[in-house]
């Protein structure tokens, strides 16, 4: 973990540039996914089909596999695609869970807003509906697609649908305006990320309507009757402070969380798959369901 840390502080903050990242982002012409790993490509059989223009990837194990379905949701800050760390999360969680695994490459900010995004999503919830029970599906994503996944769980809790069984949310954008002085102290130990980007990229997603709205920013909504729900976050990731919050408010509502902040963590953390602390987060996301996880499916 201190390597990898060091290696991302010499490298520099991507969105530090706040004015070169706004640029480059309304400037582009094109947004396209990384490909699914060769490692996943070997590990699962990989199916793509598009559910109102935006591809959905599915990846089904092809030994080992359960009647788990987790449907991910990769972060970017609601404005990048998915890239070559995502698909190493999509297969550690094969490995932990057996489970097939959808990624839903959702609309992105500044081009679509946050209405289109989860149109899309409930649709790809729904299909899933068709083909698993909704005590066998998981949803789960990282830092925006965190705070997304928390939001349809919200929208599907209101709106009197089926729930997914159980959340696993890694370092979740829960407040989109980052309001609390806190992120300030933190700020400058986190390697990745930057508040004054953050906020623009949250003003894109939330478009016309208020980005403290309950489903944009699940800090201020209802916290009751959601799935359990696991968290993972680094205590150097400027998100551990609505984190922290947020799993406060999980447990006075009565609900079911397993909260976890590793120290000396930066910003999804779990997306270094070859860091003990990731193999442990994994470890971790094993017992839940049961399964135990053996030497190989560290490789």
């Amino acid at each position: 973990m201190r390597a990898t840390l060091l290696a991302m502080r010499l490298a520099g903050k991507e969105l530090g540039d706040t004015n070169k990242f706004v640029k480059s982002v309304r400037s582009r012409t094109s947004i396209q996914a990384a490909p699914p790993t060769k490692a996943l490509q070997k590990l699962c059989r990989i199916d793509t089909h598009v559910v109102d223009g935006h591809s959905v990837v599915v990846a089904r194990p092809r030994i080992r596999s359960t009647r788990l379905h987790i449907l991910y949701m990769p972060g970017g800050a609601f404005v990048s695609p998915a890239i070559w760390a995502h698909w190493g999360i999509v297969e550690q969680l094969v490995r932990a869970t057996g489970a097939t695994v959808t990624v839903a490459n959702y609309p992105l900010a500044p081009e679509h807003d946050h209405r289109a995004a989860y149109a899309f999503l409930m649709k790809v919830y729904q299909d899933a509906l068709k083909t698993s029970e909704p005590q066998h599906i998981v949803l789960c994503g990282d830092s925006a697609g965190g705070g997304a996944a928390l939001s349809l769980a919200t929208q599907i809790r209101d709106l009197g649908l089926p729930q997914p069984s159980r959340l696993i949310l890694f370092a979740p954008w829960l407040d989109l305006t980052l309001a609390d002085p806190l992120m300030e102290q933190i700020e400058p130990k986190d390697p990745d990320l930057c508040i004054k980007t953050l906020r623009i990229c949250g003003n894109w997603w939330a478009g016309e309507d208020n980005p403290c709205s309950p489903y944009l920013s699940p800090l201020y909504g209802d916290a009751s009757n959601l799935p359990p729900m696991d968290i993972f976050v680094g205590d150097l990731d400027l998100l551990v402070v609505d984190c922290r919050t947020y799993a406060q408010r999980v447990r006075d509502a009565g609900g079911a969380l397993n909260y976890t902040e590793v120290p000396g963590a930066f910003h999804v953390y779990v997306g270094a798959t070859w860091t003990p602390e990731a193999k442990s987060a994994y470890r971790s996301i094993a017992s839940r369901f049961a399964r135990p996880m053996h030497k190989a499916d560290f490789i």
